[in-house]
């Protein structure tokens, strides 16, 4: 249990007295006792008899009932009637914006029928006009450092509105868009340009790597090309010895040997462990370009 949480909601308690805790100072007393008039010292006593679970369980109803007021309050003010709303597709056709428009109209309210001027006092009542102050704030602050001109084109307003995070109506976003604007300001095109260059660098990379390779692939292939595939489930582990072992004693022809005998010494230089003495004596046979019988190639006479 967390003790110093429990206390800020006994406190809590107390200061607004509840009348479902104030309702009686004893229960075996039979005279009620309006709550307003209870010392806040015996208001504490009682919450704390009541342990815990139950504290948590008042706290959290005295909660909603509080979002609850809030809310009904908020609904009562003015501006939010349905006729301080924003017309979004006649907004969205203009050319600028003020700072203040475009805040109004973010916040989905008429900037012909609401000016700071006549709902600042609400601030601390209207978490619509507590948002109002804050993009306000922030807005004056980028203005001053030359980032966000007064006025603004509606598109340059939006991204500046997006790039801060701000919830934006999605009717609004149509409205400008729908007339070929685009939505975008120079941090953002910028943001996105570097994107695109590392994306293309990135290509360029890959596309090197890719080329590399093919490069590779052509080096092998035009130095060997019945070069066999090992991966290949049908690989022949002999007809590949034997196809490399072929070309290189054409290659090398050493006249002092017979071609057999070239070819199964190369055998046993370049697999010395793969192949059986009859296999190897297989492959160097059927290779054996001076030999027409027993698998041998038959001789080529021009």
């Amino acid at each position: 249990m967390d003790v110093d949480a429990l206390i800020k909601k006994i406190d809590y308690l107390v200061k607004i007295q509840p009348a479902a805790i104030c309702s009686t100072l004893d229960k075996s007393d039979k005279t009620k006792v309006s709550y307003e008039t209870i010392p806040k010292e015996q208001i504490r006593a009682d919450l704390i008899k009541l342990g815990a679970e139950e504290i948590e369980r008042l706290y959290n109803e005295e909660i909603v009932k509080q979002r609850e007021q809030r809310e009904n309050d908020e609904k009562k003010l003015f501006f939010h009637q349905p006729y301080y709303n924003a017309d979004f597709s006649y907004f969205g056709k203009k050319a600028l914006w003020s700072i203040e428009e475009g805040i109004t109209l973010i916040l989905g309210k008429d900037p012909g029928k609401i000016k700071w001027d006549n709902i600042k006092m609400y601030s601390h009542l209207s978490p619509l006009v507590k948002k109002f102050e804050e993009i306000k704030e922030l807005a004056l602050n980028y203005n001053s450092a030359g980032q966000l001109p007064d006025p603004i084109t509606p598109g340059k307003f939006l991204a500046w509105a997006e790039r801060m995070q701000f919830d934006i109506p999605l009717k609004l976003k149509e409205a400008v868009q729908e007339i070929g604007a685009q939505i975008a300001d120079w941090q953002t095109l910028y943001t996105q340009s570097i994107e695109l260059l590392d994306k293309k660098d990135q290509i360029i990379q890959l596309q090197r790597v890719m080329n590399d390779k093919l490069h590779l692939s052509h080096e092998e292939l035009k130095n060997n090309p019945l070069q066999m595939d090992h991966g290949c489930e049908n690989y022949a582990p002999e007809l590949d010895a034997a196809n490399n072992v072929y070309r290189a004693v054409i290659n090398n022809r050493n006249e002092s040997l017979s071609f057999k005998q070239q070819a199964l010494l190369l055998i046993e230089e370049l697999y010395p462990k793969c192949f059986s003495k009859e296999s190897k004596e297989r492959i160097a046979t059927v290779i054996n370009t001076k030999k027409g019988k027993k698998g041998g190639r038959a001789e080529i006479l021009n």
